[in-house]
């Protein structure tokens, strides 16, 4: 699988976010989003993100934020 926007050293899966992720709060996910070049989403566990053919959309009864570069 390839992506448009290279890795950082500081991706992981989502069973370690709390290592890049510590502060669970949307001033928390400002301040990652912050401190990466791409676009970010900050989802909640009722999101989702569904990606066809290079289109990007949410799927969400929860909460989620898009942070652009």
């Amino acid at each position: 699988m390839s992506s448009r926007y290279p890795a950082y050293p500081g991706d992981r899966c989502r069973s370690g976010i709390k290592e890049v992720l510590p502060d669970n709060s949307t001033a928390g996910a400002e301040k990652w989003a912050a401190s990466v070049p791409v676009p970010g989403y900050a989802i909640d566990d009722q999101t989702a993100i569904k990606v066809t053919e290079g289109a990007v959309e949410v799927v969400s009864e929860g909460h989620w934020m898009l942070f652009t570069a």
